[in-house]
């Protein structure tokens, strides 16, 4: 079955663990939404070249995806809900509005399913430590926590709004969960729908 899979969260959550996971499990294909070689550029970039730079990132997937450029079943990391509940907060509401005219203009492929990791500010915070070296991104959050949070609440209101999604979504809470137990969680709702 030809599913496309958004792998939603704040930095931290486990989506490039998860989505690598379900992709191998799944004979899929798993993708960062941001193409080679430009993460590293806009990490570094300032926060409205940034938001247009997912965006870019969003429209090439959703070509490739278009064109036949990948094998499913799909598993994204990141894709338009990262886009524009991180740049709304961050930048402003009316990244909102902006993010979802370009959505309502352009032919982009929404995914099928959204997986949204959930998890605490303090749990995503040492998770993102343990990694190693920290993008400029998550140096500008580290003194902002409450931003973290209201990212949270974004992602969670775009996913209940239900526009950037055609069939459905779950959440999953990742805080006091070991790795293991969030695939199990997730292979068993990708298994229910692929079957």
């Amino acid at each position: 079955m030809d599913a496309f899979f958004a792998i939603e969260g704040i930095d931290g959550s486990g989506k490039t663990t998860l989505g690598r996971s379900l992709a191998k499990e799944f004979d899929g294909t798993y993708v960062s939404s941001v193409p080679e070689g430009i993460r590293e550029y806009l990490d570094e970039a300032s926060h409205h070249t940034r938001f247009v730079g997912y965006m870019f990132g969003n429209l090439i997937l959703s070509d490739r995806v278009r064109r036949g450029g990948y094998e499913f079943p799909l598993f994204v990391d990141r894709y338009i809900h990262s886009t524009i509940a991180s740049h709304s907060v961050i930048i402003g509401e009316h990244i909102s509005s902006i993010g979802w005219r370009i959505v309502n203009e352009s032919d982009i492929i929404l995914p099928d399913y959204v997986i949204f990791l959930d998890v605490d500010t303090d749990t995503a915070f040492e998770r993102i430590y343990n990694r190693g070296k920290l993008s400029r991104n998550e140096l500008l959050l580290e003194d902002k926590r409450e931003l973290m949070d209201l990212m949270r609440d974004k992602y969670i209101s775009l996913l209940k709004w239900g526009k950037f999604q055609r069939k459905g979504f779950i959440i999953i809470d990742t805080t006091d969960l070991s790795i293991d137990e969030v695939l199990d969680r997730a292979r068993e709702y990708v298994s229910g729908l692929l079957n």
